[in-house]
């Protein structure tokens, strides 16, 4: 997929990293097959779970041109086919689920857009704080389309403690998880989910004190 092509994904793509003021200069977008799988002429369509699993070794090169990538959202569930791979390549980077953005699964329900909007939400705050943690973003911003004040407001901004940041992807994956044991009638999923959701809404608490003692001791 392209942020560029004339389909619905790509509509939603735009709207909803504009909705996050997530810059187009901070993202990159890679399919999980990153290659035409249908003949030419015929529809697009889904790839195949043995389709999916073959491409996972293009991941390897694209990880090793990526060296300061800070975080991976995870769009749909073939993306998240790649997760353990993604997780033994680069342990250690930040990755967060989400629903694919395609507009037969968007507009499903409404709690579908909240999703979408809080990961990527999650996805801004990661990439905000380790910009400000790798020094001033002038050289990183060259050439981007970011207004001026955007870029002020994330210069002049407090680094985002690590516990808001952890307790948000927590916080979303308990929530997938959640909804993954309602859908499969897995009462032990669905329990798990709802407790990863309320240790990851303690945590981002925990960091939300932390910031604002920090905002207090700079006042």
């Amino acid at each position: 997929m392209s942020r560029d092509n004339f389909t619905g994904t790509a509509e939603n793509l735009w709207r909803f990293l504009e909705a996050a003021r997530i810059p187009r200069a901070d993202t990159l977008i890679w399919n999980v097959v990153p290659y035409v799988i249908h003949v030419p002429g015929a529809p697009n369509r889904a790839p195949k779970p043995a389709e999916a699993t073959n491409a996972i070794r293009y991941l390897a090169p694209l990880l090793d041109r990526l060296p300061k990538l800070a975080v991976a959202a995870l769009s749909g569930r073939f993306a998240r086919l790649a997760r353990p791979e993604v997780e033994r390549l680069r342990p250690g980077l930040l990755l967060v689920e989400m629903p694919h953005l395609s507009p037969t699964y968007v507009n499903t329900s409404p709690s579908v857009r909240a999703r979408i909007d809080e990961a990527l939400g999650t996805v801004r705050s990661i990439l905000a704080n380790a910009e400000l943690r790798s020094g001033p973003g002038a050289e990183h911003r060259k050439g981007s389309h970011v207004p001026p004040e955007d870029v002020q407001e994330q210069e002049e901004a407090m680094p985002i403690d690590d516990d808001r940041v952890e307790g948000s992807a927590k916080n979303i994956k308990g929530s997938i998880k959640e909804a993954a044991g309602k859908l499969t009638g897995d009462s032990k999923t669905e329990a798990e989910g709802k407790m990863d959701k309320a240790e990851g809404k303690i945590q981002n608490t925990i960091g939300g004190i932390k910031d604002s003692l920090r905002g207090d001791k700079r006042g």
